[in-house]
């Protein structure tokens, strides 16, 4: 029998580890190669029919993501190819702490006007009143999604002296005020961040009629997905001066041309969008470790 042969589409800093792990039972190579019967990925490209087919005898797709939206999963149903991905390894999860700590630092440089700030200094301007921003102690936080993520936020919004509520109906906490509705919660928080999964249930949850209950100035953060989020009606939020900024890790138009999200746009017109380029979980150790955990993931299931 020969060696089932493995195929890393984005094996740029790929874990050694999850290397050597693979390489004990598998045929490995760091790059496409017809014959793979699985693929490893990330999250650079859309894996569509365009990808899937040039990979005739592909039995896996191997993601080390929760988000499942850069997988094309129709075809890959009719082609009966399965995936393997960290979505549902919630005990693994509770120590990546990654895009947590991206979400933080994104609303920190929003209420402080970090990026701006640092700017102005490189082009020779020393000016702090330039840049007066706000604390967060005292103002509300607002979290949709109380999960992993959105559990991290909560911790670290008590730290900082924060009002902590929420709203999950798959989650009751009596550390933080929950709230049965989206509209309750947008009403009070200075604060709104996203943190849910994207799926058909959510897709577009944040609405133009939703925003438009937000309180009046409010902050608005997205690290989950950019599709949760009508981009143009808070791209219009921010023009009205409805929303104060927004800062995202995603855009809805990622995966094709993200120079075309209304978010992007507001942002050349110069509106107070900061964006980074899904860099959530990117962190090396939190990568490695996905990656390590998935090469072991995909070992059990071929051999136990």
């Amino acid at each position: 029998m020969s060696q089932i042969l493995v195929s890393n589409l984005e094996p740029d800093r790929y874990s050694l580890d999850a290397v050597a792990l693979l390489q004990t039972k598998f045929l490995y190579f760091p790059d496409a190669h017809p014959d793979a019967e699985v693929l490893i990925v990330r999250l650079a490209k859309k894996i569509d029919t365009s990808v899937l087919s040039q990979f005739p005898r592909l039995k896996w797709v191997v993601t080390a993501t929760t988000g499942l939206d850069h997988l094309d999963l129709e075809t890959m149903k009719q082609r009966n190819i399965g995936f393997l991905s960290l979505k549902g390894e919630t005990a693994f999860l509770e120590t990546i702490p990654s895009t947590a700590e991206l979400s933080w630092g994104l609303l920190l440089a929003m209420m402080r006007h970090i990026p701006s700030a640092m700017a102005s200094v490189d082009h020779g301007v020393w000016n702090r009143d330039l840049f007066r921003g706000h604390q967060l102690r005292g103002k509300s936080l607002g979290i949709i999604g109380l999960g992993r993520i959105g559990s991290m936020m909560a911790r670290y919004g008590q730290a900082f002296g924060m009002q902590v509520r929420y709203v999950d109906p798959q989650v009751v906490n009596p550390d933080y005020k929950q709230y049965d509705s989206l509209e309750e919660l947008v009403e009070t928080s200075d604060v709104i961040c996203l943190h849910v999964p994207y799926d058909a249930t959510t897709k577009g949850m944040i609405s133009r009629e939703l925003i438009a209950k937000f309180k009046p100035a409010a902050w608005f953060l997205n690290t989950s997905r950019g599709g949760l989020v009508d981009e143009f009606a808070l791209s219009d939020a921010l023009r009205s001066g409805k929303l104060k900024a927004v800062g995202t890790d995603v855009l809805a138009t990622e995966l094709e041309d993200y120079k075309k999200s209304p978010l992007f746009l507001a942002r050349a017109e110069g509106l107070p969008v900061l964006i980074t380029p899904h860099i959530g979980g990117a962190s090396l150790d939190a990568m490695h470790a996905c990656e390590v955990f998935m090469a072991e993931k995909l070992l059990r299931q071929y051999f136990g």
